[in-house]
This record gives structure tokens, sequence and C-alpha cells, in this order.
């Protein structure tokens, strides 16, 4: 069977870099069977920007196609988000697929800083789906599993 996925992009939560909590684990296990993996450091994580994130994805994943998938945690579930609508605005064509690990779209009254990027943003939900062929979104609940559109296919070694 061919590999639906040739590449994946890393993207890192607020206040985290690259290197740390499960990022360097997800790039070793898609290493391990045969998927390239990049881990995106994105500009000032602990100063969030919309338009610098967008601006730092555009920079570090030059290219998408089908076989490219996005994996976000957090805030930056919603940047990569925006990034993939412009991305199909621009191009016409969908990505392999995304992957959101613990996003959110709403204020929160902890973290008020995050608030003015939360807003920024401007996804068209119902467009949205066509950027992508598959889509996961993790939420830690007790872990709930959400699936949306599709079932999965990770290469097997």
């Amino acid at each position: 069977m061919k590999n639906i996925i040739n590449k994946v992009y890393i993207v890192p939560d607020y206040q985290a870099t690259s290197n740390d909590h499960w990022y360097p684990w997800l790039s070793r296990q898609l290493k391990n069977v045969g998927v390239d993996s990049k881990r995106i450091m994105l500009a000032n994580p602990f100063q969030p920007d919309l338009e610098e994130w967008q601006q730092n994805l555009k920079l570090h994943i030059p290219h998408l196609d089908e076989h490219t998938f996005l994996v976000a945690h957090g805030l930056s579930g919603l940047s990569v988000l925006s990034f993939l609508q412009q991305h199909y605005l621009q191009q016409h064509r969908k990505i392999g697929g995304v992957i959101l690990v613990s996003a959110f779209d709403t204020p929160l009254v902890a973290w008020s800083e995050l608030n003015k990027m939360l807003q920024a943003t401007r996804l068209d939900l119902n467009n949205l789906p066509y950027s992508y062929k598959r889509a996961v979104m993790l939420i830690s609940s007790k872990i709930l599993l959400y699936l949306h559109r599709f079932p999965c296919a990770w290469p097997t070694a």
C-alpha cells in the first residue's frame, strides 16, 4: 500500500518550542515508519501574533500537497487553520490532512493575553473543510477523540 503521508509538519503550542512536550517523540515515531517530519519553530511563541505566525508558517512550510499533514497543538491550531484557509483560497488544492491537539477557538479567562489573537482569527468554517482531505481533533478531557471526515491511514512499517 502506498503511503498517503509523505511529510508531516509539527507546529508547537503557545509558550512552547519545537523541542518541548511530545513533539520530538512524534517526529521520531514518524521517521521510524518512513515519514519525513519537520518541527516548526514559531516566531515569538511567548507573545503570539497571528500575522507573525502566518508569515512564519509560510516561510517554514513552502510546499503543501495531498501527501502533506499538519499537526498543530493548542493555540497554533487556529494559526494552522488560518494558514490552510489562505493556502486553499490561493492554490485551490487540498492537503492530505490536519491533526489538531487540544485546539481551541474561544477566549479563555485564565489566558486573557491570547484573546487578541483569538479575535483576530477569521475562519470560514463552511469552506475550511475543503482545504484538507482528512482531519482529526484530539481533545484532552479524559481522552475524548473526535474524528471528522476520515478513517485514519497512518503508514505501517
